[in-house]
Formats: C-alpha cells, structure tokens, sequence
C-alpha cells in the first residue's frame, strides 16, 4: 500500500516519468493529432508508454491529459468529451499494478508560439475548471500543471484547483528560455514568489532546452518552494528525417540528476524527447547516492538579484600573453552534448603548456 504522498515526498527524492508526446510520435502516430484522444481509441498505446517508465523506476506516473480541455479540445471536435477523456485518462493507469502516484497533468490553454488571440477571462476559468473537476472526481494523487509561461494564467489555474480541493497536492512549472526567463519575462524569482503566496508547495521547471539550462535557473526556485521539480526535455531538437531528434542521451540525464540532488531538488524526470531509458538512468543515480531523506537545504527569506553582475575572472592568459611566446590551439567542439572526450583531450593540451584554445562556432559551415 502506498504511503501519503505529503510522507513519501519527505523520505527521499522521488523519480518522475518522461515524456507522453514525443513518445507516441514514436509509435508513429503523426504531429498533430490529438494525443488525448488516444485515451479513448487506442488505450493500449498509452497504457504501454506507462508501463514502461513504471518499469523504469518512475514513482510518479503521469496522465496523459496535458491538452484535455475544452478550448484545446474544441480544436478538434472534441470539446464536449472532456470529462470522458479526462477519466479515462486516469483509468488506464489505475489498471495498472503497483503502488505509484497518479499526477493528473494539466497543461496552458494558450499556446503563446501559435496563436496571438487572447482568451477571454472567463473561457478560461470554465476550461479549466471542467478538466480539473474531472480529474480530481477520477481519484488522482496530485494535480501537475505543467509547462506554463504566463504566470496569470498558471494562477488562475491554482485558484480554480484550491477551491475544488484544498487539500490536493499540487505541483507547478513554468518553462524559462535561455534569458532565464519565461516568454513573457517572468523570472524564477517572481513565478516561484507568486506561487508560494497562492499556496504551491511543489515549483518548479520543466521542457526548456535540457538539463543545464534548469539547473542554472534552480537556486531560485529552490530559495522560494517547499520542494522542487524538474523535468527538462533531453536537450534542443533538431528536426531530421521527418522527425525530431533530441541530443541528450541518458547517461548525460545521469550526470545532472546527481547535480540536481546535490541541489536538494524533490523530484525528478523528464519532458519533450526522454524515454523510459532516461528514466532508468535516473532512478539508478537515486539509489546510488543513496539517499534516505530529503536534504536539508537553507532557504533564504532575502530577494536575490535577478539583473546579471559583470563577473570578472582570472585571465591567466593575459598574463602569459604579456610576457611570452603563446601557443593556441583551435578545437571543434563536441559533435552531440557530452562534452568528456573534449575536456579530457584540453586538459592533455594544458599539460603541453598550451595557453588557450579557440572552440570553433560551426567549423565546417
């Protein structure tokens, strides 16, 4: 029998599944189509996908509801269908055996990068009130409002959950671009403030451009939540073949999953382009760090600056340059995101008395 969630989520960090979307692109079902609807004709393909992050290692297993609201819904014909979809959603993984938590995923109604109209308030709140009073009647363990960027709509979201259930745990992240910032400019700061006012315990981050780009944003959610999120996807896409490939492989997932626990996140996984393989690779470095509770960390009650400080750095080569005859080397960068075969082979080129070396932007054109 599964412990409260609240209970378990104190004991030790706790591994997320990855990605629904881009893991039914690869049963080949085209771009496009409405991946919800499968909740209802082809039950065996997403009770497949949760089998097999269950068999993973992932604890938390995700509802493949992201999209299930009426405005999204209407898209396709499908907006008087929401409470059945939504339900079902739920009953393919409560088939399943085991003891793991259900997350009820409930994704933005505005689609920022596709569309310039603005929804009407109201439209809003009624969507959102429709898919989250089917998910919470189906019996869920907490509500997963993911990939958000505008911080009002995600509110209005929150406010609409707290008043159908006050006590349902509840999760949110808020996707952050290079900038580290959201689409609309909010920093972690600002989200992670605003949403520890409105009474979210768990915040955090997921999707982005992969891993390092989270974990460079984490500090300041970390500093605000009661516990923390991350599920990035597994690096940017590249479109090719007809499909998108995503660079990040497991064993780099591995690396920043030992990082993010060092940082004191809760739970981890994985968004756009990860796999049951990346979730493997996740819960392997959980049980190899061996961790038994939940790191203390020192949350700070002062407002940390978001507006970046020049940082100076100690410039040896200038000194040598000054001085010297200097030789540097001109170096291709690495041809996927792993990066030890290239810093393995400059420290061999520090060890010759090279002073620097030039990484080439796109060497081949």
């Amino acid at each position: 029998m599964k412990k409260n969630f609240w209970v378990r989520l104190k004991e030790s960090a706790i591994v997320l599944d990855g990605a629904m979307g881009t893991m039914i692109n690869s049963f080949d079902i085209p771009k496009g189509e409405c991946h919800e609807y499968l909740n209802l004709v082809n039950k065996e393909l997403i009770s497949q996908i949760h089998r097999e992050y269950l068999e993973a290692g992932a604890e938390i297993i995700t509802t493949n509801t992201f999209g299930a609201n009426r405005y999204i819904l209407d898209y396709f014909g499908l907006g008087n269908r929401v409470a059945e979809i939504n339900r079902c959603g739920v009953e393919i993984l409560k088939s399943l055996p085991g003891d793991f938590y259900i997350a009820a995923s409930i994704g933005p109604l505005t689609r920022p990068y596709e569309e310039i109209k603005k929804i009407n308030k109201n439209t809003m709140k009624k969507a959102f009130k429709e898919q989250i009073e089917a998910l919470l009647s189906s019996g869920v363990d907490l509500l997963k409002f993911e990939t958000f960027s505008n911080l009002e709509e995600l509110l209005t979201a929150v406010k609409i959950a707290k008043k159908l259930d006050s006590k349902i745990p509840i999760s949110c992240s808020m996707v952050y671009l290079e900038n580290g910032k959201t689409m609309f400019g909010i920093s972690p700061v600002e989200a992670a403030g605003e949403l520890k006012k409105a009474g979210v315990q768990i915040i955090g981050s997921n999707c982005g451009i992969g891993p390092q780009s989270i974990f460079q944003i984490i500090d300041q959610i970390i500093s605000y939540a009661d516990y923390t999120i991350v599920y990035p996807n597994a690096g940017r896409p590249a479109f090719s073949y007809g499909k998108f490939q995503y660079p990040a492989t497991p064993d780099y997932f591995a690396a920043y999953t030992s990082k993010f626990l060092k940082k004191g996140v809760n739970i981890i996984g994985g968004c756009c382009g990860t796999t049951p393989a990346h979730i493997k690779k996740i819960k392997e470095v959980i049980e190899k760090e061996g961790l038994t509770k939940v790191r203390e960390y020192k949350k700070t009650t002062k407002k940390i600056k978001v507006t970046p400080e020049r940082i100076t750095f100690p410039n040896e080569f200038k000194k040598r340059v000054k001085s010297e005859f200097v030789m540097t080397v001109e170096v291709d960068p690495p041809k996927t995101v792993g990066n030890v075969k290239i810093v393995n082979y400059l420290r061999k080129l520090k060890a010759k008395n090279v002073a620097g070396v030039n990484i080439a932007d796109n060497p081949l054109g």
